[in-house]
């Protein structure tokens, strides 16, 4: 296989076209297997794969990077250029093998897979040609309360190599249970970083003036080098019941531990680049009093004026602007479930299942560098607004599943989903991401003071810092029905429902001090306490065949998305501090990722 594309990143209601960039990508990949009949009990399969990928974001324009408030971002995009690279090698080997053992059905399968990826690396020196400033109004001429310049060079390279090996058995004491039993063990070796050359390591592991809990870590060395993670054993278990004899009720259900690739969305990246590079922040300028950046005459800075004296010391200008916690492990999670089917009629279907995971060991990344409220400063001077990757993020999701399949007449079809769910964490964009918040979810959480920055910066997993995940909506209902209408019509819709997805209600006044401007005011209990508003959609297709000679003929059809034209306002903007925007959506039907506004297609299709 091949491919290759080049399209527009970035693009979204909030940022300006100048914020765009242009994103080209290379991807090849050579796959083999080879499948042989060992004897009629035993199947063994084995897979070769090769594939290598390229991929580069550039800018669409050097312009200086402006963050408004309302989470407007004009000027060069903040995330370019960057170049990922990387080269892979799989080798897979399956073997299956069915017995009887006592009288008792078993169906084993053994399994061993490595991968060696011997480029694994990307060139991400963002925001080198364009200084960033963060505004404090929606306007270009408003004052600026913080200045960010980077440069250098940020390249990296972390070759990995991944070994999985897993014994299963399908287990059927009689015909009316099957048990599955199996364990599986994961080893990525190649996170094993060396920190010791790290400016931000060696201030952190020295230090003795503060003592937070994620500081303690780097106490006694501790994140001089990263260790490889040996203790991923993954068990699982399940069953699935005949409760009647009839096959027409199954009782089933399953609990099991599931690793992830450990370097989840760049959790060793970042900091690898900081050791290997010797990019970072080239000039950073700090609010003073009232919050604005101040000119040598203590006017406010605006944008447009020569910048003011670099806050970083001389022998500070370039210092890395990551570091990785030694709390990084491989995130996992305990996955349960309880569920049962039943034949209720001979029309009607329904199944229920209740789900409960429990996520932990996740990364996330947090500016460490807080203000020292006794100086004035950020408590390390030295460097800059340094970003740490921490190990204790966490995240629970339970649900309720409900879903229905009815065959009303030999005309009518109805299927039905319906979900209750509750999902908190510390990592509120998801159990896969390591942000903090969503920019894209998000706009006024955006800008260059307020992205990637907790509500409490020197505990992080403090008890009001977690809180419901960008994702949770209570309420999820979809129904779909087919309907085999006269003169040869056949009608299809789709009804889809979501309740309201929680948002951060913030003040960026900086109430505590600490150099942040993502706090949260009072009254409110916990992050992402605010709630959005709904979504709704409805989809209908009216179709007709027209048959020609034998299985030749056209389809004619024709699709209306959102027949009711639903808003589904999203993007909600939680900053208290702005009445006039405050709890209002940035984002409708018909935006990026939104969903269709009303739209009407229609076409043809010839089948043979």
């Amino acid at each position: 296989g091949y491919q290759k594309n080049s399209d527009k990143y970035g693009a979204a209601p909030i940022f300006t076209p100048d914020n765009l960039g242009t994103v080209s990508n290379k991807y090849t990949s050579v796959l083999g297997g080879w499948q042989s009949q060992i004897s009629n009990k035993s199947l063994n399969e084995f897979v070769f794969q090769y594939t290598k990928f390229d991929n580069t974001i550039s800018p669409d324009s050097n312009n200086p990077t402006i963050y408004f408030p309302n989470g407007v971002i004009s000027g060069q995009n903040p995330q370019t250029p960057q170049s990922t690279h990387q080269t892979k090698y799989q080798f897979k080997d399956d073997i299956s093998y069915s017995t009887e053992i006592a009288g008792q059905s078993h169906d084993f399968k053994f399994g061993i897979n490595f991968i060696h990826e011997p480029t694994l690396s990307g060139d991400f020196s963002v925001g080198v040609t364009a200084p960033q400033f963060a505004v404090s109004d929606n306007s270009v001429t408003a004052p600026v309360t913080n200045i960010t310049q980077y440069g250098g060079f940020f390249g990296q390279s972390t070759p990995v190599n991944q070994y999985s090996i897993y014994l299963q058995d399908d287990w059927r004491p009689n015909r009316r249970l099957t048990v599955n039993a199996g364990i599986r063990y994961d080893l990525w070796l190649g996170f094993d970083l060396d920190q010791h050359s790290n400016p931000i390591w060696q201030e952190l592991s020295t230090q003795t003036k503060y003592n937070e809990n994620y500081l303690q870590d780097f106490q006694n060395g501790g994140g001089g080098k990263l260790s490889n993670d040996h203790k991923n054993w993954g068990p699982r278990l399940g069953f699935s019941w005949d409760a009647t004899g009839q096959s027409k009720t199954f009782v089933h259900g399953g609990w099991g531990i599931y690793y992830d690739f450990p370097y989840v969305n760049a959790t060793i990246l970042f900091p690898a680049g900081a050791v290997q590079s010797n990019y970072g922040v080239a000039y950073q300028s700090f609010p003073a009093e009232n919050g604005c950046v101040r000119n040598a005459d203590g006017t406010c800075f605006q944008i447009g004026q020569p910048l003011p004296p670099n806050s970083l010391s001389g022998n500070a200008v370039f210092p890395p602007n990551e570091i990785a916690s030694p709390t990084l492990k491989t995130p996992f999670s305990r996955q349960a479930s309880l569920g049962v089917s039943t034949q209720a009629t001979d029309w009607l279907g329904l199944s229920l299942d209740l789900v409960n995971i429990g996520y932990r060991d996740l990364p996330f990344r947090f500016k460490a560098n807080p203000v020292d409220p006794t100086t004035g400063a950020r408590r390390f001077p030295d460097l800059g607004n340094f970003r740490l990757w921490y190990g204790k993020g966490h995240a629970d999701y339970n649900a309720i599943n409900l879903q229905f399949n009815a065959r009303v007449s030999q005309k009518l079809l109805l299927q039905g989903f319906y979900t209750y769910a509750n999902a908190r964490g510390n990592v509120l964009v998801g159990a896969d991401e390591f942000r903090l918040t969503a920019v894209t979810f998000q706009p006024d959480l955006s800008g260059g003071s307020k992205k990637d920055v907790s509500v409490n910066p020197l505990d992080p997993q403090c008890p009001y810092c977690s809180g419901p995940l960008d994702t949770d909506a209570h309420h999820r209902v979809t129904i779909g029905a087919t309907y085999s209408a006269p003169w040869g019509l056949v009608l299809s819709s789709v009804f889809r429902y979501r309740s309201e997805l929680p948002y951060m209600i913030f003040t960026s006044q900086d109430l505590n001090g600490d150099g942040f401007r993502v706090d949260l005011p009072p009254g409110v209990g916990h992050v992402n306490e605010g709630r959005g508003h709904s979504f709704t959609q409805f989809d209908l297709r009216v179709s007709k065949d027209f048959p020609i000679a034998g299985t030749f003929g056209i389809e004619v059809l024709a699709e209306v998305f959102n027949i009711f034209n639903a808003k589904n306002p999203a993007g909600f903007r939680g900053d208290i501090s702005d009445p006039s925007s405050f709890g209002t959506p940035s984002k409708y039907a018909g935006d990026p990722l939104q969903g269709e506004q009303r739209l009407l297609q229609i076409g043809a299709r010839v089948h043979f």
